[in-house]
């Protein structure tokens, strides 16, 4: 075990193409599990609801959301798209840290409209992203929309069934894509590391092996809280 182990922190590393001590250190600290232990991410209220996935029959105009609902929906999303639940929970908590913030406040059953109609500062390529999984306005209309969006209702970027729609399968975009870069050569939690790495600063800088220290922080912080 401690073997395959090892093996998957050098195909990693190998793969990444980042050797620098920096990334040595933190992935020295880094012990990979398997995925059997991840479930106990965040706390969610039991609840018996059977949730249809059409995001056609959410209300337009509604500024609160149910909390329980809207979780059972991101979860049945990365069902159909078969992407780790507990992966695309822990980016959204690097994403939108105050989204569960609200959620782990036993007496908030309402989510807070400004959580999903939040638009991030100017990032350094001039872009903002927009709403609970801050998704890039560079890419947002010309690029995920007509690639994801085939529902009849207009794309909302603030109401959180619609951005989580298109966020959950942007991350199985991106996660098909390094795995075929790749040759599916990579073990699963080495291309949820990349992922995680594209989700933040762009799917080029894996393709192109320049990597960005902050963005190294973040994959961390999203697997550290999977395979801890």
């Amino acid at each position: 075990m401690k073997f395959k182990i090892l093996a998957g922190i050098c195909l990693m590393l190998g793969f990444l193409g980042l050797s620098n001590l920096y990334l040595y250190k933190k992935i020295n600290t880094f012990i990979v599990k398997i995925e059997s232990a991840t479930e106990t991410v965040i706390p969610v209220i039991i609840t018996t609801r059977i949730y249809d996935p059409e995001v056609d029959r959410v209300p337009i105009g509604v500024t609160e959301y149910d909390i329980n609902d809207l979780l059972i929906y991101i979860e049945e999303q990365c069902r159909q798209t078969k992407i780790n639940k507990h992966f695309a929970l822990s980016l959204l908590r690097e994403e939108n840290p105050n989204f569960f913030r609200i959620i782990e406040d036993i007496n908030s059953r309402k989510l807070q409209s400004n959580v999903f109609s939040v638009r991030s500062y100017l990032n350094s390529n001039g872009t903002y992203d927009y709403g609970l999984w801050q998704l890039n306005g560079q890419y947002l209309w010309n690029d995920f929309i007509p690639r994801f969006w085939h529902y009849k209702t207009e794309f909302d970027w603030t109401n959180p069934y619609h951005n989580s729609y298109i966020a959950i399968r942007h991350i199985r975009w991106i996660y098909d894509t390094i795995s075929r870069y790749r040759n599916y050569l990579q073990p699963v939690n080495s291309v949820y590391w990349e992922t995680a790495i594209a989700y933040n600063s762009g799917i080029g800088r894996i393709l192109e092996g320049s990597v960005p220290e902050k963005s190294l922080d973040y994959a961390m912080n999203v697997m550290s809280r999977i395979y801890p």
